[in-house]
This record gives C-alpha cells, structure tokens and sequence, in this order.
C-alpha cells in the first residue's frame, strides 16, 4: 500500500485516528498489539482493517478527505510548505484514484461486453466518471484533477482528444458521402502519435504503431504512474468521425491499447454502471471537495 512508504507514517496515523473515529492523530509508538512488521506496517494493517468499506465508496472518499484535511492542516501549522508534488499528497491522490473506482458496479462490469464492440458504450455524462469506469476496467486507479479557468472542473488527466475539426479534411471527408474510412483512420492515427509521443515526428509505420501501442501498454501498467489514454465521444455529437462503427473498428484494430468510449445518458433499462449509492453528480463533487484541499489547506 500506498502508506507503506518512508515518510509516510505521520500521514498514516492521521488517517487511522480517522478511521478510528477519534480526532487526535495516533501516537507513532501505539500500534496495535499482536501484530508482526515495523510500527508504520502495523498502523497500515489497522487502517485497512478500520477503513475498507468497498461498497460504501463515498463514505471512503468522505474519510480520506477528513484525514487528508487534518494532516495538511497540522503541517501547515508547523509552517511547512505544500504543494501538488507533497509526497503526502499525492499519495492521497492516488488512494483517492483507486476508491473512486469501488463507485462502479459489479453488476455493470459482469454484464458489459469488453470484446463484442470496438468501443464501450458508457451511460455517464462527466468525462471524470468516464475516467473512473475506464479505469476500473483496465484495473488501475483513476488519474483526476481540477481544470478550468475557476479550478472547478473535475477531469481526467490522461484523456486523449480528437476534435471533428483535426480530423475533417479534404481527404477524410467527402461532403457527398461522408467520412472515408481508411484515410480517418489514419488520420486519427496521427493526432493520438502526436499526443502520446510529443517529440516524435509521425510516420506510421508498422514500426511506430508498434512503438505506439507498446507506449500505450507501458502507461498503464506503470507502477508509480499509471496513465490511461482513453478517447471518449458523446453519444449525442453524432457528426464526429469516431461514432461511425467502421471507423472505430478500423482505430481499434490499429490501436489495440487504446479504448474508444461513447457516453451520453443510458437508455432506460440499461445496467448502472455505478452502485445503487452513488450518483454522478455526488461522487464528482466529492471529489471537486477533495481536489481543492491542496489549495484550501496547504
């Protein structure tokens, strides 16, 4: 766990206290009894023990927040200087990431199809609940922050998009018959290499695809940043290239490791994809809450 790291144990007992429903940080030398490992191991265990509570993620993002709010204000007070690169911090991003993702359902996980289409359809509206389902679905943590000319907007760190107007060209649409698709394609292509590859002049080839996908692949799975690229597209902006069936298909077979999302409200019927407990709208404003603690009490 996250906690276990040096440095990291003044954070820990904060958020045991928490856990614990007690408001004074637990003393780095109480640790519970009858339990092996260092004092900073033992304080972890018990928190996870006390802290756990997967089918209750809001009460979790609601504790972490707590906890977090309580160690920054404590460090503060001892005239430190904080900011977004705190090891603290971002460690409590990252656990915040992965309890954002106990949000999805089960139900909706064992009934979506992951193979049968070239992209997902997610009944969701905030491209920040996108974030959380993609990453439950590719089993890492969500990576969020504030945007926007206030700060106030959630959104996903890592997201990847392809505006209409990249991809409209003389030789990928053809205003009598619409998008051709290979040429799309390839087009798509080149905005997501310039993206993921910043100071790589495109050329794409078999060579750079495979440099690409393998890049993708890479991000996802690092250990200490995880970045997941995504293209989402509403369901609604029915002109852009990516809601046509033979494109995404065509991108897909290119880009393997790079998921397509369609949202847009779900029809009636359709399996939530979040927990009977959590709408869209508390879960991302829990998290706007939490985001905004650096700034508030760092």
């Amino acid at each position: 766990m996250l906690l276990r790291k040096p440095g990291l144990g003044e954070f820990a007992r904060t958020f045991l206290g928490v856990a614990r429903g007690r408001d004074e940080v637990v003393a780095g030398t109480e640790t519970p009894t009858g339990l092996g490992g260092s004092a900073q191991e033992q304080v972890v265990t018990a928190l996870i023990a006390s802290f756990w509570t997967p089918d209750d993620p809001l009460g979790m993002i609601e504790r972490l927040d707590e906890a977090t709010a309580k160690h920054l204000y404590l460090r503060r007070e001892r005239g430190e200087s904080l900011g977004e690169n705190d090891n603290s911090w971002r460690a409590a991003t990252r656990i915040l990431g992965y309890l954002v993702t106990c949000a999805v359902s089960i139900h909706w996980l064992e009934s979506h199809p992951l193979s049968a289409n070239p992209y997902h359809e997610i009944p969701l509206e905030r491209l920040a609940g996108i974030e959380i389902v993609s990453a439950r679905l590719a089993e890492i943590p969500a990576s969020l922050n504030l945007g926007g000319e206030s700060r106030q907007s959630v959104q996903p760190i890592h997201q990847l998009v392809v505006n209409e107007d990249e991809t409209r060209t003389l030789d990928t649409f053809i205003p009598e018959s619409g998008w051709c698709v290979e040429r799309t394609v390839a087009q798509i292509e080149t905005v997501v290499f310039a993206f993921v590859l910043k100071e790589r002049k495109v050329q794409l080839s078999e060579t750079d695809r495979d440099d690409l996908n393998e890049t993708l692949r890479l991000h996802r799975k690092d250990a200490e940043d995880p970045r997941n690229y995504h293209l989402a597209v509403e369901c609604s902006n029915t002109s852009h290239p990516l809601r046509n069936p033979d494109i995404c298909r065509g991108v897909k077979q290119r880009l393997p490791e790079l998921p397509i999302i369609h949202f847009g409200p779900g029809a009636d019927g359709q399996v939530p994809v979040l927990l009977d407990s959590v709408t869209e709208g508390k879960l991302i404003a829990k998290i706007r809450h939490f985001l905004s603690l650096i700034e508030r009490k760092g």
